[in-house]
């Protein structure tokens, strides 16, 4: 619980950040949009298979930047839960605060999605056949990652139904890449 009233704590003073420094150039300005939605994580090795994925959440807002009528920029930040099954009977649960960079191209109520995401780790828990394990450097995954994404939706109204692809760049612990799939909506205001 402490780990969620630290992540809507660092959101608000972002946003609020944001917004403040907006109004000084003349006009305050809300997000353009939520997001949020159910997300299955896995890590997967190099050179090897998927471990088993777990479930969690990701939620955030979003700006849009309109580019030609079909075609937008969507930044923001969000909050997602990573992590995944590994070998002998071990989980890594992983707590991120992501900055998206999504590029939209939009063809009448359907659009598709990719982009880039810069991950940092808020939050580490690592289990052992079911006890959690304490941290030390030789077991904790890296502080960042980058992931690249690609999805599609469709749109209705001011709401959208979008699902997305995530895959990590960079190793996050023991040769082992994240890996997401997210579905889930947008409210746009």
């Amino acid at each position: 619980m402490k780990i969620n009233l630290i992540i809507i704590a660092v959101c608000l003073v972002a946003f609020l950040a944001r917004a403040q420094e907006e109004k000084e150039k003349g006009g305050f300005k809300w997000p353009n949009g939520l997001r949020f939605g159910a997300q299955w994580s896995t890590l997967r090795e190099v050179g090897g298979g998927t471990e088993d994925p777990i479930s969690g959440f990701y939620a955030g807002y979003l700006r849009r930047v309109n580019l030609i009528p079909f075609f937008r920029l969507e930044t923001g930040m969000e909050y997602m839960q990573g992590g995944g099954h590994l070998v002998n009977n071990t989980k890594l649960k992983l707590h991120y605060l992501v900055l998206p960079l999504q590029v939209v191209a939009k063809l009448g109520p359907l659009f598709i999605t990719g982009g880039a995401n810069a991950n940092f780790l808020l939050h580490q828990d690592l289990f052992v056949d079911g006890n959690k394990q304490g941290l030390n450097s030789d077991n904790k995954a890296s502080f960042f990652d980058v992931t690249v994404d690609g999805g599609a939706g469709l749109s209705i109204l001011f709401l959208a139904i979008e699902l997305r692809y995530y895959y990590g760049l960079m190793e996050v612990k023991n040769q082992y890449h994240n890996q997401q799939l997210q579905l889930g909506l947008k409210i746009h205001f």
